[in-house]
């Protein structure tokens, strides 16, 4: 096989993730340059995207799937995040997994063991020190060249950059794994080098493949809470602070922790009022610019800052799906002192499947937090066998003063939520509303939501016009404020293929509308089976017939619109904060982590989601 650096490829993605990737491409240029005498950059042959909006990327042509298989390309990157059509496309043109396609953070991690396994002719390109047999060396001598070639690399000028670091710092990181005594290791590295440098050279040696270390920091790397005051300053970690549901859960924790005399810090990577949910005024604002999975180390940097200015006892993070750099950033909160929670916004089967180059990592990551929350009964038992310290805390619920029961329907239904078709399956109001059309001519759908993707609404706006539904269909875009369409609406239509506690449901219930959806048997809110009709899952005929059911029947829907408020009565009156405190002071009492609750049970997990992830 072609030496992984020399290879001919193509990269699959001009958008976010393809961005992310030559932004890394460019960070290794000086040292693939100088050190390497090669780049990395000029292997890449041409970009390759379903949408050719554009002709070129970063100077690079962009060509459609069929020009790649007509071509003769050693590797295919994959740099979309949601790639899974992708990967079954690439394999039915005769291109296998790991030899002739893989992710872009796969490739980038084989790109870095590579750059590590040539850092003796790196060493000698830069005029360094390096010492041939490490391993013979004792880790406080190591430490010392280590340190001398960083002071030769601050003399070179123009020669230094942070990857060059990363590659000097392995070999402290190798002789770390190698050595016995690695407790006591960690801590003489800490002591030597700055944490955030420390973390980030970690990452940079690891990536995603966090197997191998998890276990050892879960053990080894702990929070002393003796020293806490009796309310701890609570830190929440989110990507924007608008736009969905998580971001209005947020907005309804904020005020209880507030309302408890808790210091509570709302740290997002974006900053813009005009969109975002309401904010209580004692709630400190921090932007940490540098976006996770990105930005890595300018990010460490920032929310290093973040916690010794506001002295955070307790981070929350609300984002942990996409990037396993969270894994780093939880442990240089660890390292700083700080205790962490991660809450999951999703239920565990889909989120697995919808990002499998990340989740089959996900429960080494919720492993090392101090608590992880669900939204979920079934989700607890899923994580807690996995060995997860798991607790179910439901979401807050805002409480609406007079919930919407109509005598006589008005033909008006609601659908809420990201225009995205994974895992809101948007595209599928289409078809839906076309079969309810035919029986109600003059009903009303009206979709309120951030979009997501320019394309994703495009195709949406196509479809709605070549099914002559621009009367019946209304796209209204984003609200944080959305109670005057809920007292609108005589029914929810529900296109979800994943949920977790689902504001939808929630807001839906409280005022008193009945819902049509696909199939979610795992939500707390739906025990009851009461206030919804469930069809399967993209089952648009069914749904189509419930919804014409519903508009058709008024006394029906009045009585599922009494059963759902009465259902909701229960979620509406629970002490939310109650349930945080209990976590906030078990942490502070330094309960230790539940032991497997079914050894048996973990074995099949890992059985089962090795299957998934080999599909």
């Amino acid at each position: 096989m072609t030496n992984i650096l020399d290879q001919k490829i193509c990269v699959w993605g001009t958008g976010k993730f393809g961005e992310i990737l030559i932004k890394q491409l460019y960070d290794y240029e000086p040292i693939c340059r100088y050190g390497l005498k090669m780049n990395l950059f000029e292997n890449i042959k041409y970009f390759v995207d379903n949408n050719l909006e554009r002709s070129q990327f970063y100077g690079k042509p962009v060509k459609q799937p069929k020009d790649l298989y007509e071509d003769c390309i050693d590797l295919c990157i994959i740099a979309v995040l949601n790639n899974a059509e992708i990967c079954a496309d690439l394999e039915l043109h005769g291109f296998r997994r790991e030899t002739g396609y893989m992710s872009s953070d796969k490739w980038m991690n084989i790109c870095k063991k590579e750059i590590v396994s040539r850092r003796r002719e790196i060493f000698i390109n830069y005029g360094l020190d390096f010492m041939v047999n490490t391993k013979e060396l004792e880790l406080i001598e190591l430490i010392g060249m280590v340190q001398r070639n960083f002071d030769n690399l601050n003399n070179m000028g123009g020669k230094e950059d942070r990857i060059i670091r990363y590659v000097i710092f392995s070999v402290l990181i190798d002789s770390w794994k190698d050595q016995g005594s690695q407790n006591d290791n960690f801590k003489l590295i800490c002591e030597s080098f700055e944490t955030v440098f420390v973390v980030s050279a970690f990452a940079w040696y690891f990536g995603n493949d966090i197997s191998e270390i998890s276990e050892w920091f879960s053990k080894y790397i702990k929070v002393d809470s003796k020293n806490w005051k009796r309310k701890p300053t609570i830190g929440i970690v989110i990507d924007d602070y608008y736009g969905g549901g998580v971001e209005k859960v947020i907005s309804l924790l904020l005020p209880l922790y507030v309302n408890k005399c808790h210091k509570v810090v709302l740290i997002s990577s974006s900053n813009e009022p005009d969109k975002e949910y309401g904010c209580p005024e004692e709630v400190i604002r921090f932007n940490v610019t540098a976006r996770t999975g990105n930005e890595g180390e300018e990010r460490l940097r920032q929310l290093s800052e973040c916690v010794i200015k506001n002295k955070i006892d307790i981070m929350c993070f609300h984002t942990g799906y996409t990037y396993i750099s969270t894994f780093y950033e939880i442990l240089l909160l660890k390292l700083l002192k700080t205790a962490v929670l991660i809450e999951i916004h999703s239920a565990f089967l889909p989120v697995i499947r919808s990002k499998k180059s990340v989740s089959k990592y996900y429960s080494y990551m919720y492993r090392f937090a101090d608590k992880t929350i669900v939204l979920s009964q079934a989700d607890k038992v899923f994580w807690e066998n996995l060995g997860c310290n798991c607790e179910y805390i439901q979401n807050p619920i805002e409480i609406k003063a007079r919930p919407n029961i109509r005598h006589e329907s008005r033909g008006n239904i609601l659908w809420v939520g990201r225009l995205v078709e994974v895992p809101k399956n948007v595209f599928d109001i289409v078809p839906i509303m076309f079969e309810v059309v035919k029986q109600i001519p003059d009903v009303k759908l009206q979709v309120v939501g951030l979009v997501a993707s320019q394309w994703n609404y495009n195709r949406l706006v196509e479809l709605i016009k070549r099914n002559n539904l621009e009367k019946n269909i209304e796209l209204c875009g984003y609200n944080s404020n959305i109670d005057s369409f809920y007292q609108q609406a005589d029914v929810i239509l529900m296109t979800s293929s994943s949920e977790s506690f689902c504001n939808v449901i929630m807001e839906g219930q409280s005022w008193g509308v009945p819902i049509v959806m696909y199939e979610l048997p795992w939500l707390e809110l739906l025990r009851s089976g009461k206030g919804f009709i469930a069809v399967k899952q993209r089952d648009v005929k069914a749904a189509a017939d419930a919804l014409i059911k519903l508009l058709s029947d008024d006394e029906r829907r009045r009585k599922m619109s009494l059963e759902a408020i009465e259902n909701i009565k229960h979620f509406r009156e629970y002490d939310v904060y109650s349930d945080w405190e209990k976590v906030f002071d078990g942490i502070a009492n330094g309960n230790g982590k539940k032991e497997f609750q079914n050894p048996e049970f973990k074995i099949i997990e890992e059985m089962l989601l090795g299957a998934v992830y080999d599909e």
